[in-house]
């Protein structure tokens, strides 16, 4: 790999978290509603990486549709992490 994808995607997170960060400044109070977009910087980081910098894009990604089974247990432990995290939260409060 001589175009060093790891160091790439580092940068392309600095500046993406830069802008966003400084946008947020000049937005004040506004500058709130850019930090649901700003959690997805190192998603879209590692998309530009992957189509400018690493050679094999997404080719070893394997990135295809699974067994419906799947998507439904990962669905279903999601929503235990959250459950079990706001009776957490809930049970801290008392």
């Amino acid at each position: 790999m001589k175009k060093a994808p790891l160091a790439s995607y580092l940068f392309i997170l600095v500046i993406l978290c830069t802008l966003f960060t400084a946008g947020a400044k000049m937005l004040d109070q506004q500058g709130m509603y850019l930090a649901q977009a700003y959690m997805f910087t190192p998603a879209a980081a590692a998309f530009l990486t992957r189509v400018f910098f690493y050679e094999p894009k997404f080719r070893d990604a394997d990135l295809r549709f699974r067994k419906a089974r799947e998507y439904l247990a990962f669905w279903l432990a999601s929503l235990g992490i959250t459950a079990f995290s706001c009776i957490l939260f809930a049970v801290q409060e008392q």
